[in-house]
């Protein structure tokens, strides 16, 4: 699911233009292959120092439940054709609690929950010929 929005202001009687455009990420995978073959880790006979044959047995670790949020969002002010200012503010959150269980209302909590990075660019750009 990825919702934008943008938003730019023109006056006509001036170059001057604002634009802000934000975009909103959210990844929400699971999965798991339960008893199939793929999800099992092969069985093997080990033999212990006296000979005795033994079988050791492991678990599927091949369970997962991946959930991303990651918010941006990019101010523009163009001051004079070629000028421009950027301020751009990002977000991203990750929670991979409780794999191979889905459960909407619980993982959702998790994710806004979860820890996050915040990055904050400011850009100035400015043409010197006019």
């Amino acid at each position: 699911m990825t919702p934008r929005s943008d938003l730019e202001v023109s006056p006509d009687a001036a170059p001057l233009v604002i634009a802000l455009r934000s975009t909103l990420e959210l990844l929400d995978g699971r999965g798991g292959a339960g008893d199939t073959a793929a999800g099992q880790v092969a069985r093997e006979d080990e033999v212990d120092a006296d000979g005795a044959a033994r079988r050791r047995h492991s678990r599927s670790t091949t369970d997962f439940n991946f959930k991303s949020l990651r918010l941006n969002a990019v101010f523009r002010w163009e001051m004079k054709p070629g000028s421009a200012l950027y301020a751009v503010g990002t977000r991203q959150q990750v929670d991979t609690t409780y794999p191979g269980v889905f459960v909407p209302g619980r993982d959702m909590r998790a994710l806004f929950g979860a820890g996050g990075d915040d990055v904050f660019l400011v850009k100035m750009a400015y043409w010197l010929g006019r």
